[in-house]
């Protein structure tokens, strides 16, 4: 053909290699023909772009090849479309398969995420492994009693000659302040903390305008996070603009920072000047014996013991506080890492701004989510069990043509995961249909995004894998036993001694898991309603701060 030598090769190659053999040569003559007719009519460039896109155009179902299967694949595919089959025509079987391992599966995920946030707090730090409070101790006759805070002399006397102290930075969180923008306009401001310009070497602060050092260094300057600087001032500039602070204070503005993910212990939205901000701080700023909420954080060298600053440290304190003589309770500090702060209740609740979590708690919770994962699987294999009885003729049918027993096993298993994995993607989407009301409802901001991390997928993976085979296996294998001539005779009882017990154990089981997460949830709502309207002995509406 004339034009043969300007059609594109690859082209023609793909052609090749998709299209069926019945039809291809069809296919390519009426290309070809057409090829010469645009290169003849236009220009051979116009004519093997149209060739290229005829090619693209038609690869479709009606003209690709018949792809032959490696006998393991062809006889997975088969698997697939007999589990499939199954389950359209066994709606009701399957739908309670689905409710119970999607509501199991979703419970998991929920906890899952609620357990992941607390112990991920401030893990996000570059130095988090490096970072340690250090903590007020009193000790008299033998009893401990610790604190978050520690006098305000401490941070200095610690930036002297301690070479393994790559950092110290000074944090004061206060209760909820009124700001006033305007007249008109004046909020309730919560996670207000002084600081000094040294933590800012300490923890990671995002800054996207304005020079932070210089503004915490300075009298009455601030830096907002974006969603207060939004909030205060909408979308105008904030660098240089003022508010008030406690009613006598005017506050500058110098710096905007990006908000702080939710998984901290000190969530500020306002960093204020520590030193001049407050007159009660400036008269007690060489008191070593006055403790009232500031914390000290250190950045350590890298290998540095942490306990090796516990006697420098106490020399310091015997230097300017302790007097045994005078005073029987001793004054010390101590260092508490920064990732061990949220679940760590001993230390005066864990900080003022966000409380410390106990890990009984955290293990409570994940109690409840194995108990419920452990009665999806329990319904599942006494649902699967039952129906054994529906599927002799079918084995026997199997097992008369051929099937050995291995491969029905990995056929009832196959259908075992299948839906697991249907059940893990309804768990999915619930999770995030659910996950906004269980913010609410805890008072938490758990981020979906953490579903979506590394270890989170590969640790739910690892589950689901060994859930398909605790709760697929004894299924399969108890229908993959049935005996060919007792399979197609459809004489099978049900009376086999062991699966009996195993099934009544099982509903015992179910009951027992039931009955206690049902005690369980009653103790803790009435817990929380004892927490919220217990007798405290004074009115919370009339304290003075």
């Amino acid at each position: 053909m004339k034009g043969e030598s300007h059609i594109p090769k690859w082209a023609e190659k793909f052609l090749s290699w998709y299209c069926r053999h019945e039809i291809l040569e069809e296919i390519q003559g009426d290309l070809y023909e057409l090829f010469d007719k645009r290169a003849k009519k236009k220009s051979v460039r116009f004519a093997r772009r149209r060739f290229i896109w005829d090619v693209l155009r038609t690869f479709r179902l009606s003209t690709i090849k018949h792809v032959q299967l490696p006998n393991n694949l062809a006889m997975l595919s088969h698997n697939l479309r007999f589990t499939f089959r199954r389950f359209t025509r066994q709606k009701l079987n399957t739908s309670l398969h689905l409710v119970g391992l999607t509501i199991g599966i979703t419970v998991c995920l929920l906890i899952g995420l609620f357990i992941r946030h607390e112990l991920t707090y401030d893990t996000y730090h570059a130095k988090a492994d490096r970072i340690y409070r250090v903590n007020q101790v009193w000790e008299v006759n033998e009893e401990k009693y610790l604190h978050y805070g520690a006098p305000t002399p401490l941070a200095g006397a610690l930036r002297e000659g301690r070479p393994e102290i790559e950092a110290i930075g000074v944090a004061f969180p206060q209760n909820e302040r009124i700001v006033e923008i305007n007249p008109r306009n004046k909020f309730l401001q919560p996670n207000i903390v002084l600081a000094d310009t040294g933590l800012l070497d300490v923890f990671d602060f995002t800054i996207i305008q304005g020079d932070a050092k210089r503004t915490l260094s300075e009298p009455n300057h601030a830096i907002l996070t974006k969603s207060t600087a939004e909030k205060f001032f909408g979308l105008q500039d904030p660098i240089g603009k003022t508010f008030t602070y406690r009613e006598d204070k005017v506050i500058t503005v110098g710096a905007i920072m990006e908000d702080l993910p939710t998984n901290t212990h000190l969530p500020a939205s306002i960093l204020l000047t520590f030193s001049k901000t407050e007159d009660f701080i400036v008269s007690n700023l060489n008191n070593w014996g006055l403790v009232y909420g500031a914390s000290t954080y250190v950045v350590l060298g890298k290998g540095v013991d942490p306990t090796s600053l516990h006697a420098p440290i106490r020399e310091l304190y015997d230097t300017h506080l302790n007097d045994p003589d005078e005073d029987p309770e001793i004054g010390y500090a101590e260092l508490q890492a920064l990732t061990n702060i949220h679940t760590n209740t001993e230390v005066a609740g864990g900080g003022k701004l966000v409380k410390a979590i106990s890990p009984g708690v955290l293990w409570f919770f994940g109690g409840i989510s194995i108990g419920v994962l452990l009665l999806a699987c329990f319904n599942f294999i006494n649902l699967s069990t039952t129906q054994a009885i529906t599927r002799i003729k079918e084995v026997g049918v199997r097992k008369v043509i051929g099937a050995g027993r291995r491969q029905l096993i990995n056929q009832f298993l196959l259908e075992a995961f299948v839906l697991l994995g249907l059940s893990a993607l309804l768990a999915v989407l619930l999770t995030h249909l659910l996950l906004p009301e269980v913010n609410g409802l805890i008072k938490k901001d758990i981020a979906i995004s953490s579903m979506y991390q590394a270890e989170f997928i590969g640790l739910t993976i690892l589950c689901l894998i060994a859930i398909g085979l605790f709760s697929g296996w004894y299924p399969a294998w108890l229908t993959a036993k049935i005996q060919p001539a007792t399979a197609v005779k459809a004489s099978y009882s049900s009376s086999d001694k062991t699966s009996n017990w195993l099934r009544k154990g099982l509903v015992v089981a179910q009951f027992s898991l039931s009955a206690g997460l049902l005690l369980a949830m009653i103790i803790m709502s009435r817990q929380m309603k004892y927490f919220h309207e217990a007798n405290l002995g004074f009115d919370r509406e009339n304290i003075l701060s």
